[in-house]
């Protein structure tokens, strides 16, 4: 089975999630995954301007050393980064809307749990009320 472009796209952005996630406990030692994840994404940009893709590289690694505690080093680091993953989902056609966030949330999460979450009355709840005003223009819930 091949996945369709947004499909591998959406994944993406979802491992950088999870690396912006990891960058709150302590800064993130730079991978081979990373720097391939971010440079797939650039390329399929198609945008020359390559700032937010270094500056999430940036964010998940710094220290933070001006911070006041290290309590703020973490706020300061998993904000720049998920203001960074904002704009590389942009880039990759895909608005950081709340559908687009949960569908990232579930797809992080081991699949029981995931189907535990989605069965709770607040989610169901939730997805219907949105289900009546909102039309996607890609389906991110088959990459899941």
């Amino acid at each position: 089975m091949r996945f369709a472009q947004h499909e591998l796209i959406f994944k993406a952005l979802v491992a950088l999630d999870e690396t912006a996630e990891l960058s709150r406990i302590a800064p993130v030692q730079p991978t081979a995954g990373l720097r391939f994840i971010l440079a797939w994404l650039y390329a399929q940009s198609r945008d020359e301007n390559r700032s937010v893709y270094d500056e999430f590289w940036a964010a998940v690694q710094n220290e933070m050393e001006h911070a006041y505690s290290e309590e703020e080093a973490r706020y300061l680091r998993t904000s720049q980064a998920q203001t960074a993953l904002g704009g590389i989902s942009r880039k990759a056609g895909i608005e950081m809307t709340v559908e687009v966030q949960t569908a990232m949330m579930l797809a992080r999460m081991p699949k029981n749990e995931r189907i535990k979450f989605m069965n709770t009355p607040s989610f169901q709840f939730s997805q219907k009320k949105r289900a009546g005003s909102f039309h996607r223009r890609q389906s991110v819930s088959k990459c899941i």
